[in-house]
């Protein structure tokens, strides 16, 4: 996604200000969830019809075997993913999953934000969350419906702690149109 399609969505999910809704729960939409685990049953298909109409050596099960478990393991994270629920709210946000895991705004630790580009020229790309306080570590890619959101709050939060936001974070929000005010520059 590039940068301008996730503030389009940032301006449309009506974000603009850091005082939303009290608690606001965030799930992907199916759409991408099928997408993703129908490519890897695809991949699964594939190794496996492979193994079915060839009669692979040791080591050629052992490769198409290791594959397909890199395939289920893909879609297990996927669905995963899917069913796991972010709540954000004014104490702080909550990821609630085959895992529980919450962070505290005012026990932030550090706000990471980077853009991974699809190609040289820097469009069609995503960007990554990732919040941490203590041993808790919480990541949102930019195509998660609570993205926006998240990281309007989580750097609110940082500025109020005067926590250190690295240059690229920092450039990074500025791109979403989020001034990343208080927060001191590390490199």
């Amino acid at each position: 996604m590039a940068v301008s399609e996730v503030n389009t969505r940032l301006a449309a999910s009506g974000q603009a200000g850091l005082r939303a809704r009290r608690d606001q729960s965030f799930r992907p939409p199916a759409a991408t969830a099928f997408t993703a685990i129908g490519r890897a049953l695809a991949g699964i298909a594939l190794t496996g019809g492979l193994a079915a109409i060839t009669t692979p050596g040791p080591w050629g099960a052992a490769i198409l075997g290791g594959m397909a478990v890199l395939f289920a393991a893909y879609a297990a994270r996927t669905l995963a993913r899917h069913m796991a629920v972010i709540t954000i709210s004014d104490d702080g946000i909550t990821v609630a999953g085959l895992v529980r895991r919450h962070i505290r705004w005012s026990e932030l630790g550090s706000v990471s934000l980077r853009y991974f580009s699809t190609r040289r020229d820097g469009e069609n790309g995503w960007m990554d969350l990732v919040l941490r306080s203590g041993t808790t570590r919480l990541a949102i890619e930019s195509e998660h419906p609570a993205f926006a959101p998240a990281a309007r709050h989580a750097l609110s939060a940082a500025a109020r702690a005067r926590l250190a936001l690295s240059a690229a974070t920092m450039a990074n929000a500025r791109a979403l149109g989020i001034e990343p005010d208080g927060g001191r520059s590390r490199p």
